[in-house]
Order: C-alpha cells, then structure tokens, then sequence
C-alpha cells in the first residue's frame, strides 16, 4: 500500500470515528447533515487539515456532512499559468494559484477563512506568497536550483510557473483569465525605434531595441543594466546635462542602494545618486553626443549590502522621464527598458586588487635597448563565494 493511499485510509477512519461518536451522541439519527452543527463540522474539517488531508477530500467531506454534493476527484485545477506573479497581483490567475496551492496540505494558502480551500481570493498577499515559498522549497531541485536559489522567494516567475502548470493536470479546460490590475503599474513604455538625426541642433532620444536580458538582482550587486537608451545629435554637438530617472514597478525605493548611468564600454558616468520621496533622482555628470552621431548609455542600479527578506520577489524597473539639454529634444517619455526581479538570498563574489611582488614599486631610469623589463605587476585575490573569471 503506498503512502498516499495510507494517508486516505487514515482520513477515512478518522473521518467515520467521528461521525460515529457524533451519532451515538443522540444529536439524531436521520441524516449526517442533520446530527452536526456548524462547529463539529468545523472540527472534523480541521482534524482533516492536521492530518494532511487534500482540498478535494476535504470539500467533499464538508459536502457529505452539510448535505451537499461531492465532486469527482481531480488531479489538478486544469489552468495554465502565463504570467510572473507577486505580492500585489490580482486576477483569475491568484485564485487558480491558491486552488493549486491548497491541494497540498504543505503548502496550503490557509487553513481556514479567506484564501482557505473553497475560499479562494483573486488578491496574491502575504499568505499567498507564504505558501509559494513552501512550494518553491518542497521542488526546490525543479524550481529554485536551476535558477541558483537555495530558498524560496515567493515570486511566482518562469520555472515556478513551469511546475505550477506541470502539476496542473488536464481535467478541465483553461478558462482565459481575467485582465489583472497591477499595483503601481509602470507606464506603457515607449516602443523602440531605430534612431533619427534630428534636423538642425537637436537630440533625439529613443529606445534602443536592445535591452538588458531580464535576471536576478541580488544583494551587493552593482551596475545591474535596467534601460538602455540612445542619444542622437543633429547638426552640432549637444551636452546632455543631466538625466531623470524613476522607478517604477511592483518594489519599493529600499530594493536600491543608487541609480547611476553608464556609458557604451560599461563604465560609470559621474556619481551615484539615491531616490528621493518622488522615487526619483537626477544623474547631473554631463556627457556629450558629437554631430550627427548616437551614443547608447545604460541606466543602471546598485543593490544594498543588508537583506530584507520582505523585499524578495518584487520587481522593478528604471525610467528615464526627462532630459536636461540647451538642446530641443524630440522623442516619446517614459523610456522603460526591463524589469529585474529582487533577490536576497544569493551570495555575490569579490575580488580584491593589490600590487604584486614584482611590481618594482618606485620609478626607475633605464636605457634604451633592455628587454624583458616588468613595469607594473597586479595581484588579484578571489573571495571565498565562488571563482573569479577576469
């Protein structure tokens, strides 16, 4: 007899102990609907609960012992799940989530009250995101390893969904969910175009077609690529002051340490700076774009070095709102480029750069015709995270 099937008969035995009980107790002999109230109904459904029974076994316990009719047995809710899923989310996608979620006792959205088996909500909240650990760390090896996760995050992302759907099962027909409502929704970002000398002395400033692939930001990583952006000069050369940037997305402010720009090689353009209350900040080191040419420059973030555990999950993106130029600027605003998901459990690498025993140290006058001389010699020193590849 297989486990699963010693889990039922347990169920089972438990479940005809306590109706029997119940009846010889003289509350009446007519129907089991009729013997209980609503608290023993209670009780025996929360004595299936602890004992791990499924949402299925326990819905049609509750329906034979309030008079209703049980349902078939089913292996899955029979939806397919197209989309990232994160605290704040809604649609017809959380409820079939919590339905999944409930199926198993260890990883049961509630026990009872919203979000409970039949009381599935539409709204993905911290209870929600709590079980979506669970099942993140019960298929840990399908679902967090492949990505480099040791914990679950609670963000339901692509090889969550890949598992979701593949328990899923096939009983029913995927209904077509409902259009959600994103909490602090981006603005629709522009479509990217292929850059356009302005005429006269102007800046164009576009999207670039190319942007940064989506991935995990997690703690102490720096220069993390959000939108990538393109400059285009007309006749003359044009100083671009400063650049505002917003954040946008389903996060929080604290996910960043600072925002700072990079150029084409990936090298930092003046200082970092931090968001303000508007979940804003203003890049002011100055860069120029020559005569009818295009420079591509990345918005990019740092991540704090302490971890919030409440941050894991979110996503978020970088906008560039504003231009600051003596230059007329043509082009579409906001410019989004890709959303990145926060992590807070990853471990980043370091590396320490020191000078190397070779290094002769101090100037020194040599003649013309030697060979072989060493000027410089650098020692590199890996942490202990992980190798270093230069």
């Amino acid at each position: 007899m297989t486990s699963k099937s010693k889990k039922h008969t347990i169920i089972a035995s438990v479940f005809g102990l306590m109706l029997s009980l119940t009846l010889v107790a003289g509350v009446g002999v007519q129907t089991a609907s009729a013997a209980l109230t609503a608290a023993q109904v209670d009780a025996i459904i929360s004595l299936l609960n602890s004992f791990g029974a499924d949402a299925s076994t326990v819905s049609n316990v509750r329906a034979s012992l309030t008079g209703g009719t049980p349902s078939a047995p089913t292996t899955g809710t029979g939806y397919i799940f197209t989309r990232n899923l994160t605290v704040g989310a809604t649609g017809e996608d959380v409820k079939q989530l919590q339905m999944l979620l409930n199926m198993d006792a260890a990883t049961q959205v509630s026990a009872s009250g919203s979000g409970s088996p039949g009381n599935e909500t539409m709204y993905f909240g911290p209870a929600t995101r709590a079980a979506v650990v669970a099942f993140q760390n019960k298929y840990a090896s399908e679902v967090l390893t492949p990505v480099g996760l040791t914990s679950g995050t609670g963000f339901v992302g692509a090889a969550t969904r890949a598992k979701l759907n593949s328990m899923s099962g096939s009983v029913a027909t995927p209904t077509t969910p409902t259009t959600p409502t994103t909490p602090t929704t981006p603005t629709t970002p522009t479509t990217p175009t292929t850059p356009v000398t302005p005429a006269g002395t102007g800046l164009a400033v576009t999207k670039s077609a190319t942007q940064p692939a989506a991935q995990l930001a997690p703690l102490k990583a720096a220069r993390i690529p959000f939108t990538n952006v393109i400059f285009t000069a007309g006749s003359s050369d044009v100083t671009v002051n400063g650049l505002v940037v917003e954040r946008v997305g389903p996060a929080v402010d604290a996910i960043f340490d600072s925002i700072i720009l990079l150029d084409e090689t990936g090298a930092q353009v003046g200082l970092s700076k931090t968001l303000n209350s508007q979940h804003q900040t203003t890049l002011t080191q100055s860069f120029v774009v020559k005569a009818g040419q295009s420079r591509t420059m990345t918005i990019a973030g740092n991540r704090p070095t302490s971890s919030t555990a409440a941050h894991a999950g979110m996503s978020a993106a970088l906008s560039l709102v504003q231009v600051n130029t003596g230059a007329t600027v043509s082009g579409s605003f906001p410019i989004t480029g890709t959303a990145q998901t926060i992590n807070e459990g990853l471990t980043i690498g370091t590396v320490t750069a020191a000078r190397g025993s070779l290094d002769p140290g101090t100037s020194v006058t040599k003649e013309v015709g030697i060979t072989g001389y060493t000027f410089s010699s650098i020692r590199i020193t890996a942490g202990s995270a992980e190798n270093v590849r230069l």
